[in-house]
C-alpha cells in the first residue's frame, strides 16, 4: 500500500515540476540613460511608456498569451550602492500600471541563475506570459540560464531588441530576436547573425 501511494506521490509531484514552464519569456533591456545618474533620461522614459501597449496590445506579443490577465513581470534588482541603477524597474513600470501586474525584483543583474530558475521551477508561472527587464551585459547569460544554447550577447548601442523564448510542454525552447520599432530612429534590421523572429 505505501509503495502505491509513493508512485502515485511520484508521478503528481512529477508532472507537477514538469508542468511549471511558462508559455512565454520575453527579455527586453532598460530604456536609455542619461551620462551619469540610475534612472532614465527623457527617451528612455518614453520607450517605457511605449512598452505598455506593445506588450498588452501587439499581434506578436498576443499570439502568446495576454501579459494582462496572465502575465508575470520581473526587473533586475538594484545593487547595494544607493548609485544603482534602478532602470530596469523604471523601464516596466508602465507597463506594471496598465496591466495590474506588480513589478518583481527579486535578484541582482549576475544572479541570472536563480532568476531562471524562479521563472522554470515555480508553478505559479506555469503557463505565463513573462517579461524580464534586465542590463544587456548580463542578457545573454539570462537567456541561457532560461535554456537557450548560445545566445548572442545584447549590443551595448541598442535599446530596442526583444529576446524572445517560447517553451513546448517537454521543456524545450525555441529562440528568436524581434524589433521593437517604438521610437523615432529605433533601427529596421537586427544585428547580423541574430536569429530573426518570423
Amino acid at each position: 500500500m505505501w509503495m502505491r501511494c509513493f508512485l502515485v506521490a511520484c508521478l503528481v509531484f512529477g508532472s507537477s515540476y514538469l508542468s511549471a514552464l511558462p508559455q512565454h519569456v520575453f527579455i527586453i533591456r532598460h530604456g536609455e540613460k542619461p551620462p551619469e545618474g540610475n534612472g532614465l533620461n527623457q527617451q528612455g522614459w518614453e520607450r517605457a511608456y511605449a512598452l505598455a501597449p506593445f506588450f498588452l496590445l501587439d499581434p506578436f506579443v498576443t499570439q502568446f498569451g495576454s501579459v494582462k490577465d496572465n502575465g508575470a513581470l520581473f526587473a533586475q534588482k538594484p545593487g547595494k550602492s544607493s548609485t544603482s541603477s534602478i532602470r530596469p524597474i523604471q523601464t516596466i513600470t508602465p507597463l506594471s500600471h496598465a496591466s495590474g501586474n506588480p513589478v518583481q525584483s527579486p535578484y541582482r543583474k549576475d544572479d541570472v541563475q536563480s532568476m531562471a530558475n524562479l521563472v522554470l521551477n515555480n508553478s505559479n508561472y506555469n503557463g505565463k506570459v513573462i517579461v524580464i527587464s534586465w542590463a544587456h551585459q548580463a542578457i545573454a547569460s539570462l537567456a541561457a540560464a532560461l535554456g537557450v544554447v548560445n545566445p548572442p550577447a545584447y549590443p551595448e548601442d541598442r535599446f530596442d531588441l526583444i529576446y524572445s523564448l517560447t517553451y513546448d510542454a517537454s521543456g524545450n525552447v525555441t529562440f528568436c530576436v524581434s524589433l521593437q520599432e517604438l521610437m523615432f530612429g529605433d533601427p529596421s534590421t537586427l544585428p547580423v547573425g541574430f536569429p530573426s523572429c518570423p
